[in-house]
């Protein structure tokens, strides 16, 4: 569990978390909704309007924003969704009601259950939020967790290499990569030299995006 933070209130208005003791924030203080919306949505959720049935793994739950994008995407869309999660270091129930994203989302009362929903689910079950939408969180790390199947989208949100450089390295990227379905999308904001360069080496394909406005130069999408 997360014990020590403080709530910051990005460039777009929207909340984030602040980590003292990493120095590090859990989203661009450009915008927190507007990095999630650019890098999960428009170039990870967006690829997928023609496939009915979507597998989705989160490295990096966090604050939960991009996991209720996800289910609100799933809805307008009509596509159905199957949301596995990793976060080892949830946080708190008052950082989560601190955040604003119920405001700045305009969530009717149906979405906002959804969300509180995701944060209190029981580990390792499957939750079914919606018609569309089925939720199962794990506090295991990347390195120990196991799945029967692969994933069409990956969301690989964790912090950046220079804070946690154990979820950058060889090792891991590999392990993410095996988790990644023929056809499948790896979506994160890092651009780094070195993981294209490892992500590379390891037989996938690399694609340069712009970044958010206003935030990150570049992003990148990683395919088998």
């Amino acid at each position: 569990m997360v014990d020590h933070f403080d709530i910051i209130t990005t460039k777009d208005g929207s909340s984030s978390i602040f980590l003292p003791q990493l120095n590090e924030t859990y989203h661009s203080t450009f915008g927190a909704i507007t990095e999630s919306i650019h890098v999960y949505v428009t170039n990870g959720l967006d690829h997928f309007v023609q496939k009915p049935f979507i597998r989705l793994l989160e490295v990096g739950f966090g604050t939960g924003l991009n996991a209720l994008l996800a289910y609100n995407w799933s809805s307008e869309q009509k596509k159905k969704i199957h949301y596995t999660t990793l976060e080892p270091h949830p946080l708190p129930g008052h950082a989560i009601d601190a955040l604003n994203y119920i405001e700045q989302l305009n969530l009717d009362k149906e979405q906002e259950k959804a969300f509180k929903h995701m944060h209190h689910a029981s580990l390792s079950e499957q939750h079914k939020l919606n018609a569309f939408f089925k939720f199962q969180k794990s506090n295991k790390p990347l390195r120990t967790f196991c799945s029967d199947s692969t994933y069409d989208l990956i969301f690989y949100d964790c912090f950046a290499p220079s804070k946690q450089p154990e979820l950058w390295n060889e090792a891991a990227l590999r392990k993410v990569s095996s988790l990644l379905s023929k056809h499948g999308i790896l979506t994160t904001y890092c651009s780094k030299g070195e993981v294209q360069r490892i992500f590379k080496s390891l037989g996938l394909k690399v694609k340069k995006l712009p970044g958010p406005k206003n935030g990150k130069r570049e992003i990148i999408n990683v395919y088998k």
